[in-house]
């Protein structure tokens, strides 16, 4: 985001709720004076437009002479005039006139958003909607709400405002006050002392801590937050923790001795059995062999090590920073209603739609009647996932093209692998389409297919299958907060080139 675009959008904000207050208080007397006659006209302007047809033509005349002499007067700007004139008007009730009221700019700015609000329900209602990213499933093309850590966060009040006039973002600053356990179960909502504004509550240890957003996104933050640095590893274990098990595994693997896990130990062995992978790592001076593919170990391992019920990640004494940076809220789009009365949907455009009538086969719900994807499939055409990549037979063709920057630039940053974006992946057993290399779907008529860009950590058509044309709300267009570099047109922006390589986290099913 250009630097002066912040600056331009933070003085449009500062002078909305705080220019006329600058104004008054930096004018020379002369200079409040004049304002203070321009207050009367404008309050006796507004008074004959309103009650013109109900007040006397003697006070109406009056008005009209009081109007004329404030204009002659601030034109001909000689100071003594000008008090002479707000002298009378202002200490005298001879004239007649009814007495404008104090901080009538406040009145006017609310007529002005009321007029503005009712415009903008309507604009809603037949052109243009506004949008919110609930989820992470299209990220890093768009963004739900999501953690982003720092190594510092601002303490200022105004260094705290501007942060999330502009990038949505409320600071996670937790440090432990005392030594203890991080408590899972003791998450639960604060209460709130501004509206809309959510906080949770915490305890590590008898210590109890507060942060911004809803108890369900805060247990997912700190969940996520660390997994990621569970990912990046080490990991220290102690004697007999639970280190890996398998939904085939009737005994569960514990660790021999204490010692650390280095992510770099981890090996795929060949085995004669291809079906059967097997997965070699170390720690301290044990070797353990642990059933399947090496991504697929490394997730569980992580899972179990980061679990509430063994909270070993979650020990801290005096000191210890347990989370610090940014909670940012989603993306806020604005969405095209009118696109598809002109043109039917493309592959590869980003689409909102409604959940009604699907059905999520694990019974855990859409979490909200609106979500947002990639449309990737078109009425007829039969699709797979092969090496990270998407395929289409279009209906009437007998051969499988991939989906590349011809049909949409976005499946190519998809595919790179660079930026936090993995390519497609197979889900496991819970997602019953497009499951492996060899899986094909066809697409009913009057349906359409739909995937996150975040495929990894993406409900969509993979789990509940298609959503009916009736079901698609429209195109989004822009995105207008937060002023993050995915500001402005939906789906331009190429990977970020600080983040790097990405490589996929789930393995490709043959």
């Amino acid at each position: 985001m250009p630097l002066y675009v912040l600056i331009i959008v933070d003085v449009a904000v500062f002078w909305f709720f705080f220019g006329n207050y600058v104004q008054k208080h930096c004018r020379t007397p002369n200079g409040k004076r004049k304002f203070r006659l321009a207050e009367i006209e404008k309050f006796l302007r507004n008074l004959l437009l309103r009650d013109k047809d109900i007040l006397p033509d003697k006070e109406i005349e009056s008005m009209k002479s009081v109007i004329e002499e404030i204009r002659t007067t601030r034109a001909e700007n000689q100071p003594q005039a000008i008090a002479e004139l707000l002298g009378k008007l202002d200490g005298s009730t001879s004239l007649g006139l009814p007495k404008p009221k104090k901080h009538a700019w406040v009145r006017d700015h609310l007529e002005i958003l009321v007029v503005a609000l009712g415009l903008a329900f309507g604009i809603r209602s037949l052109f243009i909607q506004p949008f919110k990213i609930p989820t992470g499933s299209m990220q890093p093309t768009l963004y739900g709400i999501h953690f982003t850590e720092s190594g510092k966060v601002p303490s200022n009040k105004l260094a705290i405002f501007f942060n999330y006039l502009n990038f949505s973002r409320q600071n996670y600053n937790v440090v432990a006050r005392a030594p203890g356990r991080f408590d899972w179960t003791s998450i639960r909502p604060g209460r709130n002392y501004l509206p809309l504004f959510p906080s949770t509550l915490f305890n590590i240890g008898t210590e109890t801590y507060r942060v911004p957003g809803t108890p369900a996104e805060v247990q997912q933050i700190i969940y996520e937050y660390f997994q990621k640095k569970a990912r990046k590893g080490p990991l220290n274990f102690r004697q007999s923790d639970p280190l890996f098990a398998s939904s085939q595994d009737s005994f569960p693997t514990y660790v021999k001795t204490a010692g650390t896990l280095d992510w770099n130990s981890l090996k795929q062995l060949d085995t004669d059995n291809p079906n059967q992978p097997v997965t070699q790592l170390k720690i301290g001076d044990d070797t353990y062999e642990l059933p399947g593919l090496l991504e697929d170990v490394k997730r569980t391992i992580v899972r179990i090590y980061i679990n509430p019920l063994t909270s070993r990640y979650f020990d801290l004494q005096e000191g210890d920073v347990f989370i610090r940076g940014f909670r940012e809220t989603g993306d806020h789009l604005f969405v095209n209603r009118l696109s598809l009365f002109f043109s039917e949907p493309k592959r590869g455009d980003v689409m909102v739609f409604t959940t009604d009538n699907l059905v999520d086969p694990d019974g855990t719900g859409f979490g909200g009647r609106f979500y947002i994807k990639r449309l990737v499939g078109l009425p007829g055409d039969t699709l797979k996932i092969k090496d990270r990549m998407l395929f289409v037979k279009p209906k009437g063709e007998s051969d499988f093209r991939c989906l590349d920057e011809k049909d949409a630039a976005g499946f190519k940053r998809i595919y790179s692998e660079t930026g936090d974006f993995h390519g497609y992946s197979h889900m496991d057993g819970n997602a019953p389409y497009l499951n492996n290399n060899n899986a094909e779907f066809t697409i009913p008529d009057n349906n359409y297919f739909m995937l996150g860009d975040n495929s990894e950590n993406s409900k969509d058509s993979r789990y509940w299958g298609t959503v009916p044309r009736k079901n698609i709300i429209g195109k989004p267009g822009v995105v207008w907060w937060p002023l993050s570099r995915r500001w402005g047109l939906v789906d331009r922006i190429e990977p970020d080139p600080t983040i790097g390589p990405t490589p996929a986290n789930y393995p490709i099913r043959k």
